[in-house]
């Protein structure tokens, strides 16, 4: 999840690195929106690890709060992704897709395949799956929570064809989420549908929106709709990504968005954001490695000792990763994109 400190330093150039602008101060809710994204993230998937495992058995209410959770942190981080591609595109399309192949395709690629080998070797430790170590299908079936990054290769290559153009992007994310919403799609493409709009929107007023700060009642407001809203949606249909989910994920957007404003200074947020990408990738790996070495070595089974510690390890573990990958020189080889900017 590349971060606005790469456009900067990309169409800045030396300046960037010379001093600290006053554009790099105004923009640190960027970074604070993924703080927060990534941080929900983590713990939904904390939450239906655990579920999965049938370490918790989730009632309602936990079901109903992985739901809220989960409608929104994505279209965010969709949102976020948007925001500087015009003026990329502008500056050129080549040189906006030349980078794709270090930040998304490599990442993708490279983790994918850890997945399906990590899928097969712990099959005597979970629910077998039915995967080969090695599956070619992962280039046009995107595997496990990755998806995202295939579906940001997408949308990056659709916004360089069109993404001149603002009110075709808009009435492109119109026509798919309406289209979701009629026609009953494979999971994937449903998924691609459903986000698209984030995506154009912010690709089609990006230069505009980066600069909007959302009125703190504003904010307020579209978090106390996140819970009516989504206790509606979750009625009608359990996805979390359905088109009746839509306000949800609307209001949880524009509430990230608000709060990152507020603590747009906050340190921890803005680390976290920073390092989004390697988090995201392989927090899962952390998670069920925690799980696992706890139930099997230990053999405790209690939820407020497993939720805390496998919270800690999917945090802990990727960022120690990505710190040696740093200092080994192998951040792009190991798939984290580039260095992270301090």
């Amino acid at each position: 999840m590349p971060n606005h400190h790469d456009y900067l330093r990309d169409n800045m150039g030396d300046s960037f690195n010379k001093e600290n602008t006053s554009e790099s101060i105004r923009l640190e809710w960027i970074d604070s929106s993924r703080g927060i994204g990534i941080i929900i993230v983590v713990f939904v998937h904390v939450m239906m690890n655990l579920q999965d495992s049938r370490i918790v058995n989730g009632g309602e209410f936990y079901q109903f709060v992985i739901f809220i959770l989960r409608s929104f942190p994505m279209q965010v981080f969709m949102f976020l992704a948007g925001l500087f591609v015009r003026p990329r595109i502008e500056r050129g399309v080549v040189a906006f897709l030349r980078p794709m192949g270090l930040t998304l395709v490599w990442p993708y690629l490279l983790w994918g395949t850890l997945i399906l080998i990590a899928e097969w070797l712990g099959k005597n430790v979970r629910n077998p799956v039915d995967t080969s170590v090695v599956d070619i299908t992962l280039l046009w079936t995107p595997i496990a929570w990755l998806w995202f990054l295939w579906a940001l290769v997408a949308y990056h290559l659709i916004a360089a064809m069109i993404g001149r153009f603002p009110l075709v992007m808009i009435a492109l994310g119109l026509i798919t989420l309406v289209g979701d919403a009629l026609l009953s799609l494979p999971p994937f493409c449903h998924l691609l549908a459903h986000l698209f709009i984030f995506y154009a929107i912010a690709v089609a007023y990006g230069p505009m929106l980066v600069r909007y700060t959302v009125p703190s009642v504003i904010g307020a407001g579209a978090a106390l709709l996140l819970i009516p809203l989504s206790w509606w949606a979750k009625s009608v249909e359990p996805d979390p990504f359905s088109f009746v989910a839509t306000g949800a994920a609307i209001s949880g957007t524009i509430a990230t968005i608000a709060a990152a404003q507020a603590f747009r200074s906050n340190t921890v947020l803005n680390f976290l954001g920073r390092h989004s990408m390697p988090i995201y990738i392989s927090h899962i790996f952390f998670i069920a490695a925690a799980r696992i070495a706890i139930l099997r070595m230990i053999g405790v089974y209690a939820p407020f000792v497993l939720f805390p510690v496998c919270l800690v390890f999917g945090f802990c573990g990727p960022l120690f990763l990505f710190w040696v990958a740093e200092r080994t020189n192998m951040v792009a080889v190991g798939g984290f994109g580039r260095p992270v900017r301090r």
